[in-house]
């Protein structure tokens, strides 16, 4: 589940953290969540607060998280809210 607001499944220090935390829950090797959310995201600095990341960097990071678990259903609450009209127009023709 990917709640309306992505920030709400955020609670670690850093984006590297949350990246680590879920290679390790996902027992994934190391790597694999950042791997998902450079595809997403592009690159980003993994020594910022995940939680100062912009609405669609977060978003990114909270599909990364939930698509690293391989589940077969993924449920999205408004994905593109939050986004500008490029980003948005992106998420919906991909």
């Amino acid at each position: 589940m990917v709640p309306q607001r992505a920030a709400d499944l955020l609670f670690l220090q850093s984006l590297a953290d949350e990246l680590h935390e879920s290679d390790e829950f996902a027992e994934v090797p190391a790597g694999t969540t950042a791997s998902i959310f450079q595809q997403l995201a592009g690159r980003i600095d993994t020594s910022i607060h995940s939680r100062d990341l912009s609405a669609g960097q977060q978003l990114a990071l909270v599909l990364a998280l939930q698509l690293v678990k391989d589940a077969p259903v993924l449920i999205l609450d408004e994905p593109t809210r939050g986004l500008d009209y490029a980003a948005s127009e992106h998420w919906q023709n991909n």
